[in-house]
């Protein structure tokens, strides 16, 4: 999924890039595909306005493939809430009392799916971001040119 996304949001920005190297976005942004970059792969046709705004919409679009496939993989503890909530309400209904550790491992699914859920969706890719643009403001080689008005 996540190959398939990079290779689309590539395409759809017109940035020609080898496959294999989209396989570096599952770790991280593609810090490869900066403006610079960008910039002399179109042979100076772009503006340096314009290639940072497709650097940054295939930013934000290998975040979103991060974030969704963290979704993915946070079905099976979904599906694991879904048949432990069935088996409490059927007990339940049987008046049969819940014993602590069953109250427990549904606090610890709970805890466990929200929280990764919380954690992978929201937290990881907003501390990518943020990785991302401290590199492109201070790290860069190009990040003086971010000072200055062009």
């Amino acid at each position: 999924m996540h190959f398939s996304v990079s290779l689309i949001v590539a395409r759809l920005t017109n940035v020609t890039v080898a496959k294999w190297t989209l396989l570096y976005t599952f770790i991280s942004p593609p810090l490869f595909l900066d403006w610079e970059y960008i910039y002399r792969k179109a042979a100076e046709r772009l503006s340096i306005q314009q290639s940072v705004a497709k650097a940054n919409i295939i930013l934000y679009a290998c975040l979103a493939a991060i974030a969704m496939e963290h979704c993915v993989f946070c079905l099976p503890m979904a599906y694991l809430k879904f048949i432990a909530s069935q088996r409490v309400d059927r007990l339940l209904e049987d008046d049969f009392p819940l014993l602590a550790e069953e109250e427990y491992s549904l606090f610890v699914i709970d805890l466990l799916l929200f929280g990764s859920l919380a954690a992978f969706t929201i937290c990881i890719p907003g501390l990518q971001l943020i990785l991302v643009y401290v590199y492109f403001w201070y790290g860069h080689p190009w990040s003086e040119l971010y000072d200055k008005p062009v």
